[in-house]
């Protein structure tokens, strides 16, 4: 599912973006495939994308894609 990106300059979505992310315990879970494809389908629709993170899309967990 395509999300919307977290931006710095908002005040409410930088407390998000400033939350420590958390280690991924189990990459084959539900969870972390369900934000692995999130992370891909939002990728996929920024144009001159390279890379995203987790936390920029409200997931604090440790996990970023690049293209």
């Amino acid at each position: 599912m395509i999300k919307s990106i977290l931006n710095y300059n908002n005040e409410e979505d930088k407390k998000i973006l400033s939350t420590p992310s958390c280690e991924v315990i189990d990459i084959k879970s539900v969870e972390v495939q369900k934000t692995i494809q999130d992370l891909k389908d939002t990728l996929n629709v920024i144009k001159g994308g390279k890379g995203l993170s987790a936390i920029q899309i409200g997931v604090p967990i440790k996990i970023c894609i690049c293209s």
